[in-house]
């Protein structure tokens, strides 16, 4: 194989000493001429002058090549999202169906039923339902498990309440054991209530969002809103000018994240909820020892407002996405960009609701790990 050398002449590839440090010198280093020098046997020592240039061009390209193919994967995600939901992957030969999409606006309007907090009512439709049916069963039978268990601590703390009064030798004693008798009573009728407690809270809040769906003019307003900016960031991404098609890819990439953290708040929602239900017979079995000291069940009430905040924020969130998303859904529509600002301002309304209603943990937004029982936040 033949090889060629070049040759450096007249100081061509010395940096220009006028170089501003933004790409200009570097550019000037490459440019220039070079003579170019075939060991080839047939024509040795033959040369020819060649241009070297480097174009702004090149960088344009470059931005335009990762913002073309980068801006497949944001609508990808959103529709392997609702594929999760659903429990069927599209043809996507055939077109992209509204329903292929996953929205913020349909989850918080309860059409997704992976994310149905009612654990003592079985899911009948939708994508997932044998799957979320299981986890439901098996979460009601540990329930009940619990439950017997509480129910046998109670009738030992009941005992031993008695034993203690019987023997007291003095009345601060029996006024002690008088007041945990008290607190026993009331911890065992929060053991054989609390389901139907849970029940009202859920439906209270389901029935709200219920009724703030059908006060909706036009439900399809809701669940296109984030359609239609999802394929408007696209269009402008692929149609704009090299920095406002970057501007767009951003804004896309942005819209389709906090789409993915709803979902992973939502989901781990569902999972603290069944958590919280289960452990409540063991709450209310340790309500008369642990209000003896002074007067208040800390465990009992943590474990209350967590468990408030965590199915209430629903309807909150919902009414926030109403006012910004679908009152707005115009000039959403017309200018994505304003509608990605108001899904950011969503997620950030559980802190400024908790944060003027002076409330503390339970919060939506962070994982299990992060949950605690017993321990304000």
């Amino acid at each position: 194989m033949p090889k060629v050398y070049a040759s450096d002449e007249d100081g061509l590839f010395n940096i220009p000493q006028s170089a501003t440090g933004n790409g200009e010198g570097f550019n000037q280093f490459l440019e220039g001429q070079a003579t170019i020098t075939s060991d080839d046997p047939n024509s040795p020592g033959e040369t020819e002058q060649v241009d070297i240039n480097i174009s702004d061009s090149q960088d344009d390209t470059l931005v335009i090549g990762i913002t073309e193919v980068g801006s497949y994967f944001p609508a990808v995600i959103n529709i392997v999202l609702a594929a999760i939901i659903t429990d069927t992957m599209p043809n996507l030969a055939d077109g992209i169906e509204p329903t292929d999409y996953f929205t913020i606006g349909n989850l918080l309007t309860n059409k997704y039923e992976l994310f149905d907090i009612d654990l003592f009512e079985k899911a009948t439709v939708g994508g997932n339902t044998d799957f979320l049916n299981d986890i439901k069963d098996n979460v009601a039978i540990w329930y009940v498990a619990l439950r017997n268990i509480a129910a046998v601590g109670c009738f030992i703390t009941l005992l031993y309440v008695g034993i203690r009064m019987a023997i007291a030798t003095n009345s601060e004693d029996s006024a002690k054991y008088k007041k945990m008798l008290v607190s026993w009573l009331i911890g065992i009728i929060f053991l054989f209530i609390m389901q139907y407690i849970i029940i009202f809270m859920i439906r209270i809040s389901n029935l709200f969002i219920e009724l703030v769906s059908k006060a909706i003019t036009d439900s399809s307003i809701l669940s296109n809103v984030e359609i239609s900016m999802i394929t408007s960031l696209a269009r402008e991404t692929a149609s704009a000018s090299l920095w406002t098609k970057l501007l767009y890819f951003v804004f896309e990439c942005v819209l389709i994240f906090y789409e993915l953290k709803f979902f992973i708040m939502y989901l781990f929602r569902v999972l603290k909820i069944f958590v919280l239900t289960v452990i409540s017979p063991l709450i209310c079995l340790t309500y008369a020892i642990d209000s003896v000291g002074d007067g208040k069940a800390q465990a009992f009430n943590n474990w209350f407002k967590n468990l408030m905040v965590l199915i209430f924020i629903q309807p909150i969130h919902l009414i926030i996405y109403l006012v910004f998303m679908y009152s707005a859904s115009a000039i959403v529509t017309a200018a994505p960009l304003i509608g990605v600002v108001f899904i950011i301002f969503l997620d950030n309304a559980e802190k400024i609701v908790k944060s003027a209603l002076k409330i503390s943990g339970g919060s939506v937004d962070k994982g299990l790990k992060d949950f605690k029982i017993g321990k304000g936040k």
